[in-house]
């Protein structure tokens, strides 16, 4: 029998391809898929949006100085004495939030231009009542516990809002042209734009004003609101130019910082580099009338032009890469690629003059020396002394 199911199978099998959706499968109010492919997110406390660690202790620095320079400046623009006793950062949800503010509160928001983020700020009536008498040039008689009139409330904003800028500069300017608005007084309301179980950091400060006992003041960030801050301070802080004059000079005749130069960029396709052989030269989109950039340390950029010195790769500093307007003098010498033959260079001589100058005149010829006549040989007197003269013929001679 399996023989023959065997043969009565066709040659070439029937090929399909098909895509099962839910309700094709069965019920699909009751499907689940499998466990592996489900990929879980979560928000709140223990979700992305939580701060990190050192993210918790940078947010706690940044507000520390906002309230050190805000005491020190209601001391010297209102005559208010001011001490800071303790301050702390929390992360919890919006909810526990609000369920640990008690007593009558003024409730405030800070904004800032093309975001619909806000910071939640709240004073501590009694505060906000210091505030009030020391800015209209009264000291406190009373605690109040009523709510603020809009007289006093107009007085808390105008008050406040002179100390806004600090708050940004605190934060590297990550957001700027801040305005202050009074939400409620004296008691808290909850934001409906605002989860209760979402991700909340709060800072709180407790402090004394005048004579006062101490009270608290808040500032509260949705989870999304301080990340973007953070983000936005971190890359503030690192554009940030080191002021090097407040390092004494002893550390800083130690501090040792690298000086690179580059001479030019260009960009070769991957068929260029394969032909790039020995000797052949390589432009850059720079001219060499430009000065080239020098990189001191990773952010500061000067302008330089290239030589040498002591038989040294050596630079001359032009100025700031910022304001580079300069031109080299002398630019550098171009390159032409090299023949690629084996024949031999032909051996340059050097260029004749336009013109040769006028050849001196030859000094004059000496006069030819008379010839001296030779001395008789012996042979000559020997004849001379053969020879017999009479003495009549001798005195014809000298005659």
């Amino acid at each position: 029998m399996a023989e023959q199911r065997q043969l009565s199978k066709p040659e070439i099998a029937v090929q399909k391809k098909e895509m099962k959706f839910a309700p094709a499968i069965g019920d699909w109010t009751t499907y689940k898929p499998l466990r592996v492919v489900v990929k879980k997110i979560k928000t709140g406390l223990y979700g992305f949006d939580r701060l990190s660690k050192d993210e918790m202790g940078q947010m706690l620095n940044i507000h520390y100085r906002f309230m050190a320079n805000f005491l020190k400046r209601l001391r010297i623009d209102l005559g208010l004495a001011a001490q800071l006793y303790s301050c702390r950062i929390e992360q919890t949800t919006y909810l526990n939030f609000l369920r640990n503010i008690t007593g009558s509160m003024l409730q405030c928001k800070i904004s800032w231009p093309d975001t619909h983020e806000t910071v939640l700020f709240l004073l501590e009536l009694p505060l906000a009542n210091s505030l009030v008498n020391y800015a209209l040039g009264s000291v406190d008689i009373e605690n109040i516990n009523r709510g603020l009139t809009e007289t006093e409330k107009e007085i808390v904003i105008k008050t406040l809002s002179e100390y806004l800028p600090s708050l940004a500069n605190c934060f590297a300017k990550a957001f700027d042209n801040l305005s202050l608005s009074i939400v409620s007084c004296p008691d808290v309301i909850i934001d409906p734009t605002i989860a209760p179980a979402s991700t909340f950091t709060s800072f709180i400060a407790e402090t004394a004003l005048a004579d006062n006992p101490p009270g608290k003041i808040y500032f509260g960030y949705c989870g999304q609101t301080i990340k973007y801050l953070l983000d936005k301070f971190k890359q503030r802080d690192l554009a940030k130019t080191l002021d090097v004059g407040r390092l004494p000079n002893a550390l800083l005749a130690a501090i040792s910082a690298k000086l690179s130069a580059t001479l030019g960029e260009t960009y070769l396709t991957t068929n260029e580099l394969h032909q790039l052989e020995p000797g052949d030269v390589v432009s850059f989109e720079t001219s060499v009338e430009d000065a080239i950039c020098a990189k001191l340390g990773n952010s500061i950029k000067l302008s330089a032009q290239p030589g040498t010195k002591n038989g040294k790769t050596s630079i001359k500093i032009l100025g700031l890469k910022d304001r580079l307007e300069y031109e080299i003098t002398q630019p550098v010498q171009t390159f032409t690629p090299p023949p690629k033959t084996t024949e031999p260079k032909p051996v340059a001589t050097p260029p004749l003059p336009a013109k040769l100058p006028n050849p001196a005149p030859p000094p004059p010829a000496a006069p030819p020396k008379p010839k001296k006549e030779p001395l008789p040989t012996e042979d000559f007197l020997d004849d001379f002394e053969d020879d017999e003269f009479s003495d009549d013929e001798f005195a014809d001679d000298n005659l």
